[in-house]
């Protein structure tokens, strides 16, 4: 009754070793999927985010390829003249050439603060933004 008792005492040892055992290469298996999910979710954006930029400088090329007569403006109001004692100052509207905006840090600044007035994105990404709000 000893030897019997002994065995199958092993035996449900054994059995649960290897559910164990199945458990714990499941739980592996199922944090490789996650992680390689991670991976490929930081290479998509990646990708799309190089894309991206890529489209933007390609679309500006071709705006400014034909020289500053050829390429889109952009219609900016500014001050004529402030105005003396608190009056409102009188506007014009200016047509300003895409190329410039991008050669010129001042002027892409204010442009961004234009159109993209709540813009949270990071620096390099600001250009990209901003010929897609053009576009």
């Amino acid at each position: 009754a000893v030897t019997a008792s002994s065995s199958s005492s092993a035996a449900a040892l054994t059995a649960r070793r290897r559910a164990s055992r199945r458990i714990r290469v499941g739980l592996a298996l199922a944090a490789g999927a996650v992680a390689a999910g991670g991976a490929a979710l930081i290479l998509y954006s990646r990708l799309q985010r190089l894309r991206r930029e890529r489209r933007a400088l390609d679309l500006l090329n071709w705006w400014c390829a034909d020289g500053p007569a050829k390429e889109p403006v952009v219609e900016c109001e500014v001050p004529v003249e402030h105005g003396h004692s608190g009056e409102n100052p009188d506007l014009d509207v200016v047509e300003v050439p895409v190329g410039l905006v991008f050669e010129c840090e001042r002027l892409r600044s204010a442009l961004r603060a234009h159109l993209l007035p709540e813009s949270a994105t990071p620096a390099e990404e600001l250009d990209v933004e901003l010929v897609e709000a053009l576009s």
